[in-house]
């Protein structure tokens, strides 16, 4: 693998453990659910002045810029979702538990990314030495990068973390 995809690899890496220990660390406030969206309802939701929305413990909303071809597991216990502007950029994260395994998550994301057109960077599959899995991917030139991570919850299931950028 050349260093350029490496540096990518680090890079998106940094990025989605510097935005989850930012958003555990965020105050949570309760604010109307919005009907806007179908399957959004039983919401808290706190929208920043910078744009930023975060939803924490909610039935489930798809941050807005959000891939819908990426919700594939509707009974999932989401932890968090935001979509923001960064450098340019529309930023979306989505956070959940996953009932599934991790090599499961990762099989099936992986293929739904080559099938979407997107082109593989780095991966990290799970196996016998990592009981983890991430991968990041491209899509156009410099138009969009998206990350996945895969690790074991605390709490027995499987944390799932997909985070795109899509130039505006």
């Amino acid at each position: 693998m050349n260093t350029k995809k490496w540096i990518i690899a680090v890079i998106v890496v940094i990025l989605l453990s510097a935005a989850g220990i930012y958003l555990a660390n965020k105050k949570q406030a309760p604010a109307p659910a919005s009907n806007n969206n179908p399957i959004s309802n039983n919401r808290q939701v706190k929208e920043k002045s910078n744009g930023t929305v975060v939803t924490y413990n909610a039935k489930f909303t798809l941050p807005k810029g959000f891939p819908e071809a990426f919700y594939i597991e509707p009974d999932a216990q989401p932890l968090k979702t935001y979509s923001k502007d960064v450098n340019g950029m529309n930023e979306v994260l989505y956070e959940y538990l996953s009932k599934k395994t991790v090599a499961d998550n990762y099989k099936e994301f992986k293929a739904i990314f080559a099938a979407q057109g997107w082109t593989l960077a780095n991966s990290i599959q799970p196996g016998a030495d990592s009981k983890s899995a991430q991968l990041s991917a491209t899509k156009g030139k410099d138009t969009a990068i998206a990350a996945l991570q895969v690790f074991p919850g605390s709490t027995g299931k499987v944390d799932v973390v997909l985070k795109f950028r899509f130039a505006k």
